[in-house]
């Protein structure tokens, strides 16, 4: 049955687009709860607004003002976390250009990595014209050995290494066939 041949008496069940109760039933996220405050991996979209109108903003006056392609506040408030898995561990991968190693402060809690840090520019007669200061929250799993964390820096790159706990590597038994 085509689009436009319906039953009688029946509207199509899609009729020019989707409503938003239905846009809002067939996001995934909506029904696994990812997007509510308090979730792990809910991110408050006014942080991702204000991010895209600084960066926005500071490219179209940029040349006006003689400044750099990109205000450094807008990769700042925010930093982009990576999550990917291997047999073995978990891994964070965290964009932070323009840090020294010292400037990266990390903690492990209950469950919860704190990635903080800042950032201090100056002037060209060496005083401090802003701070940039960054503390991300992120939720870990809770299969992960707290105690053997690592984490190395390399190219504006953070790499955060969360070793799996043994009871949930992937373990191969092998059957005997009779």
């Amino acid at each position: 049955m085509g689009a436009s041949e319906t039953l009688p008496n029946r509207k199509p069940y899609i009729q020019g687009g989707i409503t938003m109760k239905l846009a809002r039933q067939m996001t995934p996220d909506r029904r696994l709860g990812r997007n509510l405050p308090g979730s792990p991996l809910w991110r408050n979209p006014f942080t991702d607004m204000d991010r895209e109108f600084e960066r926005v903003l500071s490219w179209a006056f940029s040349d006006f003002l003689g400044g750099d392609d990109a205000s450094p506040a807008a990769y700042w408030d925010h930093p982009e976390v990576n999550l990917y898995e291997d047999k073995e561990n978990f891994f964070l991968r965290i964009a932070l250009p323009g840090l020294k190693r010292e400037d990266i402060h990390l903690e492990m809690g209950e469950g919860v990595l704190i990635v903080s840090g800042e950032r201090k520019a100056f002037d060209s007669e060496g005083k401090e014209e802003n701070t940039f200061r960054f503390k991300r929250s992120i939720s870990v799993p809770v299969q992960v050995e707290a105690e053997n964390v690592s984490a190395s820096y390399e190219k504006g790159i953070l790499t955060v290494t969360l070793p799996k706990r043994e009871e949930i590597k992937p373990k191969k038994v092998a059957i005997e066939v009779k």
